[in-house]
């Protein structure tokens, strides 16, 4: 019946991530669109990751695709450095958590750039520093 593993459980994964924050966001007044409460956009974001999930699920039932050969270490290791990240993110500020967890996701990555890598930390450090100087946000840097 399922031709394509690595579709369907995809799909499955994006439906779990979509009801986990459904079901924590139900508690949250929702709002209208003209006037949006705090459970409006976790009610979205939802909607729209359990929907694609459930694309992704019909997908690799009809599609041929090969069988779901997934490793561990990648994985365990990103939430590793995003844990690691909130904790820096107040002890030494933004732009060196920032760049902390860029160099964990890049090591992991197999086709690195360090032409890329640059061009997106100093596209990162805009954007806090938009978020920070523009915005007048809390984010310490």
């Amino acid at each position: 019946m399922i031709k394509s593993q690595r579709d369907f459980f995809t799909g499955l994964l994006f439906c779990a991530i979509g009801l986990f924050f459904l079901l924590s966001g139900s508690r949250l007044e929702y709002g209208t669109p003209a006037n949006m409460g705090a459970g409006f956009l976790p009610l979205t974001v939802s909607a729209a990751l359990i929907t694609i999930g459930l694309l992704q699920v019909i997908r690799g039932i009809q599609s041929v695709g090969s069988t779901v050969n997934f490793k561990f270490k990648q994985p365990v290791i990103i939430c590793m450095a995003i844990v690691a990240f909130g904790f820096l993110l107040i002890k030494i500020g933004a732009l060196i958590s920032v760049l902390a967890l860029m160099i964990v996701s890049a090591y992991l990555h197999k086709n690195f750039s360090g032409k890329s890598f640059c061009i997106s930390y100093l596209f990162v450090v805009g954007l806090v520093l938009i978020f920070k100087l523009a915005l007048g946000s809390t984010i310490p840097l």
